[in-house]
Formats: structure tokens, sequence, C-alpha cells
């Protein structure tokens, strides 16, 4: 399907933003009463949920192909069950405005991966040059100046392995199961994988909520049903109707929501490097984004 040359995928585009910006700040909310497992464990089984009962209303079957299922498993630890597991136990060391900067390096991962794992998609000269402007600002982010020990520097490592899968997955599901399937029934499989891989884990590790209360619970469920669920099904519209170039600038947006949300909600603040390595980090991105918009 050719994509859409009016703007009738803006409003998709405006509640991605949103929706997976404020997802940041969900799992600081959330991690006051939920192990940072049990968020992730809830997260995708909601997410599975959610598209379970679409799948359900819209009469569609679940293919029970073998290699569709096991490459759904792969891209759902590297999309779901590593990176949120990641993401919340960074959360419990920086802020969620913070991580909500580091997911804006998935881009840059994403590229990398891709050039490796799907041929036709050899860096440029100039998309080098945008990838180590994002690189130098991910250093200027960690701040080394402050000494290899500070203190958001475990929670940032964390983060960025988060979105270093973020950059394998990705190519990964885009070359062994982009047009095996219906993009919902994608979305459940994997969804449904992940949860399988969660289960396990889950029970293993599992102690009683602490502390729980409705703003906890309502930040799990915003997390699964509408941040996993909902709007995996508006990212690959957004991506169909809108086409890549303008989807993967998402990633750039969200940083400004998480941001807003960490700095107005829960009263977060950033250092001056913080800001600054952030807007490198997309400037970086977006001259990568504007070389390969030149050649489509």
């Amino acid at each position: 399907m050719t994509k859409r040359t009016s703007t009738s995928w803006l409003p998709i585009y405006l509640a991605l933003t949103l929706i997976w910006g404020l997802s940041f700040l969900f799992i600081r909310v959330a991690l006051s009463s939920f192990a940072p497992l049990q968020i992730s464990f809830l997260r995708i089984a909601l997410g599975a949920a959610t598209l379970f009962i679409i799948a359900k209303s819209r009469g569609v079957k679940i293919p029970l192909d073998g290699k569709i299922w096991f490459h759904s498993a792969i891209t759902a630890l590297l999309l779901n069950v590593i990176p949120f597991s990641l993401y919340a136990y960074g959360e419990l060391r920086v802020s969620s405005a913070l991580a909500g900067i580091w997911n804006a390096t998935t881009p840059l991962f994403t590229v990398v991966f891709a050039s490796l794992l799907i041929t036709s998609e050899r860096p440029s000269r100039h998309r080098a040059i945008g990838l180590l402007t994002s690189f130098a600002g991910v250093i200027f982010v960690l701040g080394p100046w402050k000494g290899a020990l500070h203190s958001d520097l475990i929670g940032s490592i964390e983060c960025i392995a988060a979105t270093l899968c973020y950059g394998i997955g990705s190519p990964y599901s885009r070359k062994f199961l982009t047009g095996k399937t219906g993009i919902l029934e994608q979305s459940l499989i994997q969804l449904i994988c992940g949860t399988a891989i969660m289960l396990p884990l889950e029970i293993l590790t599992y102690h009683p909520p602490h502390d729980l209360h409705f703003n906890s619970l309502l930040a799990v469920l915003l997390l699964g049903a509408i941040g996993t669920g909902a709007a995996y099904l508006a990212m690959n519209t957004l991506y169909r109707e809108a086409g890549p170039t303008i989807a993967s600038t998402v990633t750039y947006v969200m940083p400004i929501v998480s941001t807003i949300a960490g700095v107005g909600f829960l009263g977060e603040h950033l250092t001056w490097n913080q800001l600054a390595g952030a807007a490198v980090i997309i400037g970086g991105m977006a001259l990568t984004q504007k070389t390969v918009s030149r050649r489509e």
C-alpha cells in the first residue's frame, strides 16, 4: 500500500508520541508498588490480552507456522522481554526523563544493526557522520568528567542496553517477519511469546506488590493495554500510512514528552549536559533521516 499524501496520519503520530513518551513516567510510578520483572511481565501480558481481544472481535486467526513463532519468540526477547525489564531496572537509578532521553538512541543502534542484518541498508558517508554525531551526544549525556562511578551510570547503562536490544530487534523483525503475516497477527504472536518467556521468571521471582495503590495499578494497566497493545497496532499503521521516515521520528519527539512529564509530575530535574547531549543525539539522527529521505 502506498502512503497517503495528506496528514491523516497526524493524530496517530501525536497519540504515539504521547503514549510512549509517558511510558517512562508510568514505569516510575509502577515501581512504587511492583518489582521490575513484575512490571515487564504485566506489561507484555496485558498487551497480549488487549490484542487477543481485538483479534477475536475481528475474526482474525492466528497462524501456526513454526518459523513465524520461532522468529517471533526471538523478536519478543529483543523488543519486549529484555528491554522492558532493563528500563524498569534502569529507572530504579535514573529519572524517567533521562530514561526517555536514552530511548532516543534507538535509531542509532537500529541503523547500525540494519546495515549488518539487511545487506541493502549500508550506511552512506553522510549517514555515518550522523551516527558519529549521535554517539558523541551519548558520551555527553553520560558526562564522563563526573567520574566512572557516578550515580546515574549503572541505570544509564541498563537503559542503553535496552535501546541496543531495540536496535537489533527491529531489523531482525523486518528481515524474518515482515510480510509473513498480518500486522495484528504478528504483534499478537510476539506478545504471546513474550508472555510465555516471562511467566517462569515471574513465578520464580514473585513476591507480593508492596504499598499497592491505585496510581501504580493504573500505570501498569496503561503500560500494557495502551502502551504495549494498542500502540503496536498504531505504530504499524503509522509506518504504512506515513512511511518509515516519518514513523521513525516518533523516537525523537518522545524525549520531549518524557522530560515534560518527569519534571512536571514527578519533580525530576536534568543537568545541562543531559539536555545538551539529547539535542546532539536527536540532531545526529535527524541528519541520517534527511539523507535517507533524499534517496527515497
